[in-house]
């Protein structure tokens, strides 16, 4: 009995290549003249490899051709053995492949030219053969029972910092709408549809291992995501989960697919000291081609043909374009003081949107354009406070962008959507809420058809936690958490006695000033109200408390108050206001000198000023700012870090170093720290004789990820350094030294990141 296979309406039935000729309608394969013998499911996987025409088919695809949902088999076996039978029918082997190329645990590729014959009699003449047998089933087994996959794990690194993008806020609430003549074929329906959106995670990666980088391919068949574990291949349906083969050390992240859902533009850091680099890998493996020296968060157009990735600094962001073998690479956006997000580009690929955010002082703006890529021209097209850096452009003209809610769930963002019309790019009607969950919606990535997207969703956590000083205030103990709830927690100060610490929170909505007993597990309010409030530190005598009121969201003043608080208790004071302060802070008696800096372009200025009456003059302007400063608790050293690459979590130096300036003559040294690549933030210990400082030494190649290898740093005015590595996902940035130098109250950070699947969006 001869088995007919199934032919595709879009392939002839018959096709030739090497000494062969396969008649799909009659299920003969012929070679040299001669009929081999072949059975029904090894001719069925004939077919689908020649279809593919060299790409690769994979085990998944094998088993949903070859038996139906319902089948209850074996089916890795059942696939093993097919493919098996093929080789053995074309004498091909495994090791050593002529036809047949095998992805490990992935799938399989046809390696040689195929030509297709319409005319299936083509080899009618050859001489007959024995029939074809019947195609032999797969063994029936039991179902195993689930079996646990481990990671295989790496050292363990802590992740410091992640997309503090998405937190951003804005000034302008008005919209600005795109006149245009072309933007491609879009919807133009005013009003979407209700519906109910469907939501699964694809990844459940445990707290101390997040989710680094994501995205899901064009074809919505897999989902490639990063960890600092390695680079994975999850199948969206079914979930298997696979390594992609990368040269050891190729620690890259996942930006953006090519159209065939094989190839992958990649970010990595070559060399921690350098800007990261793109790359081209393949899901099968394979040696790595450099697309451009410098860049990252790229994304590949829809036809494949052009690359729009970011470069330059993260103050000073750039958008360029390249062509998708990395040649005739040309900028196409500046922004002189902000950023951008990775870009989305159109359905027709002519024009790309983007968030751009504008930093000053405090607070920052944020914004969505739209650049033609040809013209470079640019429009804006939603300006909003709190717009996020996940944005994509569907097929169907929506505009999925990600904002921030609003008090007090300001740590939280979600998705929203807006047609865009087809003519002028207008937004046509307000934007629809598309998710509403907690954590920051980091970035997104979209089927092509636009019926499928991959959110990645991450939990950053700010919290105070407190140290045991050992070895002479130069080494702590183990850290504790102090503060533990789900906000954002920042320590600035202690009391006078050393047994509280003064912090700021969000934990009632707006930012407040708190106090804490280190030896309690709830704050007490000691500043509240409805204004923003930040930096609380001690007057030199330590009778009130300094703190900052800072503009709100949406609010485009510029100036900062500092107010004053008795410690006993009472009514906040004036004590002065001026334009972009970045900071303030006082040395402790006998010393009554108080600071305060505010920042302009590239410069940042430094006063003294009376805690009680405000009154004070120019110290000096430092060309480079805004720093991390500190200023001494006997009041004649200013410790400033200098500025180099700016991340989303403090001041990154291009050569580590600490320079101490001298009130009295304005004197300047600089203390090394060599064998770290950044310094981000510096504080006095409680004698003087040594600085805290947050460091890292290695960097995961993205301002929308974080730094790994964070550390605290304790460094003696000689240059001696004691390190102290963060462990566990904790991160230390900062360190607070108490009054009488026993304790050390700690900025710290822990980080969670997963994606999820939405559909009906």
């Amino acid at each position: 009995m001869q088995v007919s296979v199934a032919t595709s309406s879009s392939s002839p039935p018959s096709a030739s290549f090497d000494q062969f000729h396969v008649d799909f309608t009659s299920g003969e394969l012929i070679r040299s003249g001669v009929r081999v013998s072949i059975q029904g499911q090894p001719l069925h996987v004939l077919r689908l490899l020649l279809e593919a025409e060299g790409k690769v088919v994979t085990r998944e695809e094998l088993r949903q051709a070859l038996w139906p949902e319902e089948t209850f088999v074996d089916f890795e076996l059942g696939v093993n053995t097919a493919v098996k039978k093929l080789r053995q029918a074309l004498e091909d082997s495994a090791a050593h492949p002529k036809f047949i190329e095998t992805l490990p645990r992935y799938g399989y590729r046809f390696i040689v030219p195929v030509e297709w014959v319409t005319d299936s009699n083509a080899n009618s003449a050859s001489p007959p053969v024995e029939p074809i047998a019947p195609p032999e089933p797969a063994p029936p087994v039991s179902r195993p029972p689930p079996v646990t996959r481990h990671w295989k794990l790496k050292a363990v690194l802590a992740l410091a910092a992640l997309a503090a993008a998405a937190l951003l806020v804005g000034l302008s609430d008005e919209n600005s709408y795109v006149s245009r003549t072309r933007l491609g074929t879009r919807l133009r329906d005013n009003v979407l549809p209700p519906h109910q959106v469907a939501q699964r995670r694809l990844t459940a990666n445990p707290d101390d291992v997040p989710v680094t980088s994501s995205a899901i391919s064009p074809d919505g068949k897999y989902l490639a995501f990063t960890d600092r574990t390695g680079f994975y291949l999850r199948q969206i349906d079914g979930g298997e989960t696979h390594v992609v083969p990368l040269p050891k050390g190729f620690d890259a992240l996942a930006d953006s697919w090519f159209p065939d859902s094989i190839h992958l533009v990649v970010s990595w850091v070559e060399d921690p000291k350098e800007p990261p680099s793109l790359w081209e890998i393949s899901i099968m493996g394979g040696t790595p081609r450099k697309l451009a020296d410098e860049g990252e968060a790229a994304r590949v157009s829809p036809d494949g043909s052009k690359i729009a990735f970011l470069s330059g600094k993260f103050d000073q962001s750039e958008i360029w374009v390249m062509q998708a073998d990395g040649g005739e690479a040309r900028k196409v956006v500046r922004a002189d003081e902000g950023d951008f997000s990775p870009v989305a580009w159109a359905p027709d690929g002519r024009d790309f949107a983007y968030v751009k955010t504008t930093h000053f002082s405090h607070n920052m703006a944020t914004k969505i354009e739209i650049a033609d890529i040809g013209s470079r021209q640019t429009q804006v097209v939603l300006s909003k406070p709190g717009l996020g850096p996940a944005l994509s452009w569907t097929q169907a003209g929506r505009l999925i962008y990600s904002l921030q809610e609003p008090l007090p769930d300001r740590n939280d963002s979600n998705l929203w959507s807006v047609q865009l019309d087809s003519r002028t790019a207008r937004p046509l009607g307000t934007g629809t809420r598309i998710t509403n969950d907690r954590g920051l919606a980091a970035g997104l990535s979209v089927t092509k058809d636009g019926k499928q997207l991959a959110l990645k969703r991450c939990a950053l956590q700010n919290d105070v936690y407190v140290a045991e000083l050992e070895a002479g205030g130069k080494r702590m103990s183990t850290s504790r958490r102090l503060t533990l709830d789900e906000r954002q927690d920042y320590p600035y100060s202690w009391t006078p006695d050393s047994k509280a610490v003064f912090f700021s929170s969000d934990r009632d909505g707006s930012s407040h000033i708190f106090k804490q007993a280190i030896d309690q597990t709830q704050p007490e309010l000691v500043v509240g109200g409805n204004d923003d409030l930040a930096l609380p530190r001690l007057t030199p005598d330590d009778s009130a408390l300094l703190y900052q009121v800072r503009a709100k969201p949406g609010e485009s003043s510029h100036n900062v108050r500092i107010m004053r608080m008795p410690l006993t208790g009472g009514v906040s004071e004036l004590v002065l206001q001026a334009p972009l302060m970045w900071n303030h802070q006082c040395a402790r008696f006998p010393s009554t000198l108080c600071i305060y800096s505010s920042i302009t372009a590239n410069q940042e200025s430094f006063f003294s000023f009376d805690p009680m009456n405000g009154t004070g003059k120019l110290l000096a302007t430092i060309e480079g700012g805004p720093f991390n400063w500190t200023l001494s608790p006997d009041g004649k050293y200013l410790a400033t870090v200098k500025r180099g690459l700016q991340t989303d979590f403090g001041i990154v130096q291009t050569e580590p170093g600490i320079q101490i300036v001298s009130i009295a003559d304005s004197s300047k040294r600089t203390i090394r720290v060599p064998g770290w690549l950044g310094i981000t933030t510096v504080d006095w210990s409680a004698d003087g004789n040594s600085l805290w400082t947050g460091a890292f030494h290695t960097n995961n190649g993205s301002r929308f990820t974080g730094l790994e290898a964070f550390a605290l740093l304790n460094v003696d005015l000689n240059g001696r350094v004691t390190a102290t590595l963060a462990k566990n996902n904790v991160s230390f940035y900062w360190a607070i030294s108490s009054p009488d130098g026993r304790h050390l109250a700690l900025a710290a950070a822990t980080v969670s990141s997963n994606v999820s699947l939405l559909q009906n969006f």
